[in-house]
């Protein structure tokens, strides 16, 4: 019995750089142009779910686009992107120490994060104050859920505050 467990898998990293290479002919690619296009690329193994997280994610920072069900090209911001990310082949030295610059600007990104978080939670907490919680059953439900949706804010943002 074949065990594809033996193989190793694609990274969403490495799935969505492959992505943006399948992408840089200026075509409209289908979903199954990506997975084939991946699969001659790289003898590593993905799930579907990789694939359409990538996508997900690629669209999200607006590096690749949808044009119709399953059917993207590249995004607005993909030729802007790929200057900043400097994707290309590189060898393993440059590989380090990209790592180790993108290390160090994760690092700055998460401090910036981390202070802009706390500083929003610590004006949200200052805006619950104001409101007495006996008032909160004189409003219209619509009030009542946004409070209570910006409670769950400040606390979701905590809790990135913790991972950062």
């Amino acid at each position: 019995m074949d065990n594809n467990f033996d193989i190793p898998g694609l990274t969403t990293a490495e799935i969505k750089k492959l992505i943006l290479q399948c992408l840089e002919d200026n075509e409209v690619h289908s979903i199954p142009d990506i997975k084939y296009y991946l699969s001659q690329k790289s003898s590593k193994r993905f799930t579907l779910g990789q694939v359409s997280g990538a996508i997900s994610q690629l669209a999200t920072l607006n590096l690749i686009a949808k044009t119709g069900r399953g059917l993207y090209v590249q995004g607005e911001n993909y030729r802007n992107e790929m200057k900043k990310l400097h994707i290309t082949e590189t060898n393993e030295a440059e590989i380090r120490d990209e790592g180790k610059k993108n290390f160090n600007e994760q690092t700055e990104f998460r401090r910036q994060i981390k202070k802009c978080l706390k500083e929003s939670a610590a004006e949200l907490e200052k805006a619950a104050q104001n409101i007495n919680v006996l008032e909160l059953m004189d409003l219209p439900d619509e009030e009542t859920a946004f409070v209570l949706e910006v409670k769950r804010l400040r606390e979701q943002m905590l809790k990135l505050v913790e991972k950062a």
